[in-house]
């Protein structure tokens, strides 16, 4: 169950990084 929670918020982490990578470089090129 806790790992589950850990997976969950690491893996939204990596999300909201990746969305903003993908939108800084969509914005600088």
């Amino acid at each position: 169950m806790l790992s589950g929670i850990l997976f969950q918020i690491f893996y939204g982490l990596v999300g909201n990084w990746a969305a903003y990578l993908i939108s800084v470089l969509y914005i600088e090129y």
